[in-house]
């Protein structure tokens, strides 16, 4: 598989899994409660299609971490940024947020690699979305 074709693949899994988040956890009907259902197997189903020929990185961190750790960074890296999964992801959670209903709860958290120790790690994680959670 040429570089080109590898940045296509990305983006089209990418495009599917979005699209999935957007018509199953976005739009507000009585289906909604097994939309994590739908949305993992999506998952499931773009991580099998591309994990062959792409290793199938639906989020660009999932990539990042590992080759961080390891101080290695493959040549083809770049192909899980510039699919635009991030922005994606942080255009769904905008658009979830204007849709939400007054009984919905909507948590987010980001990873940012050149944040505080909290905005890297799972523990950051987990207290910023409890932290949101008592909020609510």
């Amino acid at each position: 598989m040429s570089v080109a074709q590898g940045v296509f693949l990305e983006m089209f899994l990418t495009a599917i899994f979005i699209m999935n988040i957007l018509m199953l956890a976005a739009e507000k009907s009585k289906d909604t409660f097994i939309a994590p259902i739908g949305i993992g197997l999506t998952l499931f189903t773009c991580e099998i299609a591309g994990v062959f020929y792409t290793g199938a990185s639906l989020n660009p961190a999932q990539s990042f971490g590992p080759c961080v750790a390891g101080r290695n960074f493959q040549s083809y890296h770049w192909i899980y940024w510039i699919s635009g999964k991030s922005t994606l992801m942080k255009y769904a959670f905008a658009h979830a947020k204007k849709r939400k209903l007054e009984d919905d709860i909507i948590l987010s958290f980001f990873f940012n690699a050149q944040g505080d120790d909290l905005e890297k790690t799972t523990l950051g994680m987990y207290r910023g979305l409890l932290f949101q959670l008592l909020n609510e």
